[in-house]
């Protein structure tokens, strides 16, 4: 009985390899013709993760957009060693074929047909950029579109293209993705500088990541090597010294340096403009000072406190530079167990006109004004240094035309 099961579910392997070659053979002759199989904006360079810092060079955060830790990195800096390796693991022939591998299919479909052998995979790197773009298919009926897509891929993109592409968003455990994260993440060097083991040991995770990456699993992660330096010496791409030497080669992992979390509503701040500027660079450097932020926010916590008394829940404040306009400082909410301080009190819209009258009325009594001199009641456009444009108008919206400054100053317009 199970040894019929076997030879079912095998036929039934040899049935979907099958039906997934003719799937790939009918791709061939429409996948041109369908411009839409393709979103080239979703091949687009993603945002880098990055470290966001002060005007000294004070880490602030790691920000890992959409949770992903990643740099992208252009091919001809990655180095032939990780190039290698990942091509022997996942894919020796990519330069060879097409989008879709008819030999590495038939090849699989031989073993796989044969009960107790080894399950063989047949995905090209294209094939897997596709699902790593879209997902991977779910049933027999995804397989064709998937190959569809991949050959409409290489229509578009050259081999180069598409390996960058792949290198750039394996998936490198640890929620890491691409080769140039997991580089310095795992060795604390860029991928050009990595030994062929170290090289080999990246090859050898995106198979199973939570199992093979080397942090956690160095075990694991180094017969993957060995797996990988067995295809390296097998195609023969290198010579048996060197892949002796990369056998015992110690391998040492860095440790994960503790991740920053300082002022949190500004960095916020930042990191919104950054989005919306599409910047890419993997430091982000501000205008803030964290030493004078936490003055300032000592300084703020302790008035609050002492004014707890008269009802004062919290407080924030800025310090800004009168002559750049840069953020120097910035308290969100001094007292993060105080009302308001799970926001950013700074953001949120204040009222602040009996701030700013002392002010406002000593420069106008300054230039010659007095209580009884009438004003303009009215709402005036301004334009700010950048261009902004600004309408001040009253509280409730009104405008009174011609009244006193001391009427003005006492009904605060």
């Amino acid at each position: 009985m199970k040894r019929a099961l076997a030879i079912a579910r095998h036929l039934i392997r040899l049935a979907f390899f099958s039906v997934c070659l003719g799937a790939a053979l009918v791709s061939l002759a429409f996948a041109g013709a369908h411009d839409e199989l393709i979103d080239e904006s979703l091949f687009a360079r993603p945002l880098d993760s990055a470290i966001v810092t002060d005007r000294d060079g004070a880490p602030l955060r790691h920000h890992l957009p959409d949770g992903i830790d990643r740099q992208w990195i252009s091919l001809d800096a990655v180095g032939p060693d990780v190039v290698e390796a990942f091509l022997a693991c996942e894919d020796a022939r990519f330069y060879d074929h097409g989008a879709f591998d008819v030999a590495a299919t038939l090849r699989a479909v031989a073993v796989d047909v044969v009960p107790g052998g080894r399950v063989s995979g047949a995905s090209t790197i294209t094939q897997q950029v596709v699902k790593l773009v879209y997902g991977r298919p779910h049933g027999l009926l995804e397989k064709p579109l998937e190959i569809a897509r991949a050959i409409e891929l290489e229509r578009r993109f050259t081999k180069d293209e598409i390996l960058e592409q792949y290198l750039n968003r394996v998936p490198m455990g640890n929620g890491i993705v691409g080769v140039e994260r997991a580089s310095w993440a795992y060795f604390g060097r860029p991928p050009r500088e990595l030994s062929l083991a170290e090289a080999a040991i990246l090859a050898g995770i995106p198979q199973a990541p939570s199992i093979t990456e080397p942090r956690r699993h160095l075990a694991r992660a180094l017969r993957r090597r060995d797996y990988v330096l067995d295809r390296l010496e097998t195609l023969a791409w290198e010579d048996a010294d060197r892949i002796a030497r990369a056998r015992s080669e110690l391998i040492a992992i860095v440790e994960t340096p503790p991740r920053p979390y300082r002022a949190p509503r500004f960095v916020d701040r930042a990191l919104v403009a950054r989005r919306r500027e599409a910047r890419s660079s993997r430091e982000l450097t501000t205008s803030l000072s964290l030493s004078l932020t936490n003055e300032a926010d000592a300084i703020v916590e302790a008035g609050v406190r002492s004014l707890a008394h008269r009802g004062a829940s919290n407080g924030a404040a800025i310090v800004i530079a009168n002559r750049t306009g840069e953020i120097l400082g910035y308290v969100g909410a001094a007292l993060d167990d105080g009302e308001g301080g799970a926001i950013d009190l700074l953001a949120s819209p204040r009222q602040p006109g009996s701030t700013l009258k002392p002010f406002a009325y000593a420069l106008f009594f300054e230039s010659g004004g007095t209580p009884a001199t009438p004003v303009d009641d009215l709402r005036r456009p301004m334009t700010g240094r950048r261009g902004s444009l600004y309408v001040g108008s009253d509280f409730d919206g009104a405008e009174r035309g011609p009244v006193s400054a001391r009427h003005a100053l006492a009904n605060s317009l």
